[in-house]
């Protein structure tokens, strides 16, 4: 059948631990009010919606001013208002909405000093030996580049493609290029 990149590579990197956690569905327990998966969701939900605007902002600060009001209108979310309970909780809010902001303006700037554009986020790909999500596919005189979201580490070794650790960008960029010359793709 059909696999995931994600899947491939995590079967690569240490083939129990992939077991454990896709075949038997087994996670770490973590006892905080947001998860840190959450926080990471927050900052990707947020610059899909920032990059479906881009061609919209005359400015930095305009884009600025989105990503706040967009973080903003997300933190009310179940998932997040919980936070504004206690202190701290308010304060790790503004900290991830400062964070996410400051992402949202990075990603402007990847566009609006280029020759490229967003062509499409969030692009679901099949093929007949794998499936997925780009994250964000860019265009621009006959070249495509894939960009993948990530809020933590990153390991972007060679060694970590080289052994098949990290396929997924790769995988993605066959899928989506077509005739188009391959620019790159980023984390």
């Amino acid at each position: 059948g059909r696999t995931s990149p994600t899947t491939l590579e995590g079967y690569f990197s240490c083939p129990f631990c992939n077991f454990a956690e896709r075949g038997l569905k087994l996670k770490e327990r973590e006892e905080t009010v947001t998860l840190a998966v959450d926080s990471g969701n927050f900052v990707h939900e947020l610059l899909e919606r920032t990059s479906q605007k881009l061609d919209s902002f005359a400015s930095e600060e305009e884009a600025a001013r989105y990503a706040e009001e967009t973080g903003r209108e997300l933190l009310k979310k179940p998932v997040y208002a919980a936070q504004g309970d206690t202190a701290s909780g308010k304060y790790a809010a503004e900290r991830l909405l400062k964070e996410g902001v400051a992402a949202a303006v990075a990603v402007y700037h990847q566009i609006v000093g280029s020759s490229f554009s967003v062509e499409e986020t969030e692009k679901a790909v099949k093929t007949d030996d794998f499936y997925g999500k780009v994250d964000r596919v860019d265009s621009g005189d006959g070249f495509v580049r894939v960009i993948d979201y990530k809020t933590g580490k990153i390991n972007d070794e060679a060694a970590a493609y080289y052994t098949g650790r990290k396929l997924q960008r790769q995988l993605y960029m066959s899928a989506v290029m077509g005739e188009r010359t391959p620019a790159g793709v980023f984390y």
